[in-house]
């Protein structure tokens, strides 16, 4: 848990920025080139670089549009950014080749244990715990409980095109395991708060 309000609201509201993400996402598949060499140009528009890094494989147009979008969207280098376009590109894969799984936008997130939630607290929380708390959870009266290892979803890297993440994203969906997974759990439904707990 967290005092922070939207903490668990990864996606943004603008319009824009939501365009830029599937315009983005819909780039690299289209010219099969890398996530990260069109997010860095897009950084450049938003900063007003008289040489923004173009990749030569994208068509005129498109990156135009990009220009135009980028121009409105949020903040590319701020940390909600990221978030937001990691979740749109499981979501965007999730909808196309498993719709039967539960959407991570509209499910709460849990780890099954607290040595996973200390990972997970370990790689992914910089301030560790911050101002959140952990604590027990009855998850009885879920419908919906889905068990995948985020190992893999972070395995996915800006250095991949499309087709290379839909890969390993995939393996999430399909509740495919690393060699050291770190399981987390999709809850749709009521859950109950317990007891607080600390990790170490």
């Amino acid at each position: 848990m967290t005092t922070a309000v939207n903490y668990g609201n990864r996606m943004l509201a603008s319009k824009a920025t939501n365009d830029l993400i599937r315009t983005t996402i819909d780039t690299s598949k289209r010219y099969g080139i890398p996530i990260q060499p069109i997010i860095l140009m897009c950084v450049d528009f938003q900063s007003g670089s008289h040489q923004p890094r173009i990749p030569r494989l994208i068509a005129s147009p498109r990156v135009r549009e990009l220009k135009s979008l980028a121009t409105n969207a949020h903040p590319i280098t701020d940390g909600i950014f990221s978030a937001s376009f990691w979740e749109y590109l499981y979501e965007h894969v999730r909808s196309a080749d498993r719709p039967a799984c539960p959407s991570r936008i509209e499910s709460y997130f849990a780890s099954k244990d607290l040595t996973s939630l200390a990972r997970y607290r370990d790689n992914h929380w910089h301030d560790k715990m911050g101002d959140k708390t952990a604590c027990q959870i009855n998850i009885e009266a879920c419908q919906v409980a889905f068990e995948a290892d985020m190992v893999v979803l972070d395995r996915v890297t800006e250095e991949m095109d499309f087709e290379s993440a839909r890969a390993h994203i995939l393996k999430y969906w399909d509740q495919e395991m690393s060699d050291e997974p770190n399981i987390e759990l999709l809850l749709q439904g009521t859950i109950v708060l317990g007891d607080k707990v600390q990790l170490n």
